[in-house]
Formats: structure tokens, C-alpha cells, sequence
């Protein structure tokens, strides 16, 4: 919705960047959001396991 009402603004106003301050204040925000949750969830695997391997799979070779 934001990023709508940006696009209407005329470039360089003084409207547009107040706009396109807004438009990367919620991008800054759900960028954290994924990453705090994805830092919790890796928290959450690692205190219910024992061990956990990561392996690097390479799939292009199995076909």
C-alpha cells in the first residue's frame, strides 16, 4: 500500500521522499521480522535435538 501511494507522488518532491522514507521503514521492519523468526527457529531446532547435520548436496549430478 505504501509503495502505491509512493508511485504517485512526483519524483523528488519533498512528498516523494517522505514516502520513500516510509516505504523503507516497513522494508527495514519485515527484514528484521524474518530474521528474528528465523533466528528463533534455529534456536528452537537446536535445543530439541542432539545433534543436527547439514550436509552439501550437489543435485545437478543425480540426474
Amino acid at each position: 500500500m505504501l509503495q502505491r501511494r509512493l508511485s504517485k507522488k512526483k519524483k523528488r518532491s519533498v512528498n516523494y521522499e517522505k514516502a520513500r522514507i516510509k516505504v523503507e521503514k516497513q522494508h527495514n521492519l519485515m527484514a528484521f521480522k524474518r530474521k528474528d523468526y528465523q533466528f528463533k527457529l534455529a534456536h528452537q531446532l537446536c535445543d530439541m535435538a542432539e545433534t543436527i547435520f547439514v550436509e552439501d548436496i550437489d543435485f545437478s549430478n543425480l540426474g
